[in-house]
């Protein structure tokens, strides 16, 4: 099956995810990871949305609790060596909607230090402290991890980063084990 790229297809949505990530604290956030000055615009964040999809390392398709105790619709999520987030609808939806783009914090807010970190150590620690961390709390169910496209990719054009490589996909294989038993025992 030919998965499909999605689209910021309802501007309701968009406009609200803008407003909700690059305005105020969640605005200087972005901004600080981005390494600008400037707030985003609309147009600007549905580029970097576009972007982050298609130069993730990492995707799952999940089932995540959100804030509180209600389930969010099962989901395609892809992660980028910044911690940045989109989340999709599943890759077999027509038409394929992005939700929405965010930064994810570790430590419940926007921490600078966090940003200055290698990409591959943003990953381990997305991997580690948010999804496995997560998915022992009960708040991730049917999760499918695995690299993506763009990191095979990006580590052909850059044997200089085989190990880290090599550490990071370790890391997945792991995950994914680990992953496969919890939901096996659930």
């Amino acid at each position: 099956m030919v998965e499909h790229r999605p689209a910021w297809t309802d501007l309701r949505k968009l406009d609200q995810h803008h407003q909700k990530h690059c305005t105020g604290d969640a605005g200087e956030c972005l901004k600080d990871v981005l390494g600008t000055d400037r707030l985003l615009s609309r147009n600007d964040y549905a580029d970097l949305t576009d972007e982050v999809y298609d130069r993730a390392y990492i995707e799952y398709v999940a089932h995540e609790r959100g804030e509180g105790e209600w389930w969010n619709p099962p989901a395609h999520y892809r992660v980028d060596g910044r911690s940045l987030k989109v989340v999709a609808d599943l890759p077999n939806a027509i038409p394929r909607n992005y939700r929405s783009l965010h930064h994810v914090h570790y430590r419940g807010r926007h921490d600078p230090e966090e940003v200055s970190k290698p990409a591959f150590d943003q990953l381990v620690d997305y991997i580690q402290k948010r999804l496995l961390h997560r998915h022992a709390r009960g708040d991730v169910t049917n999760c499918k991890l695995k690299v993506t496209k763009a990191f095979a990719e990006d580590l052909r054009d850059n044997p200089s980063t085989m190990r880290a490589a090599g550490y990071l996909t370790g890391k997945v294989v792991r995950a994914q084990q680990q992953l496969a038993r919890a939901e096996t025992n659930r």
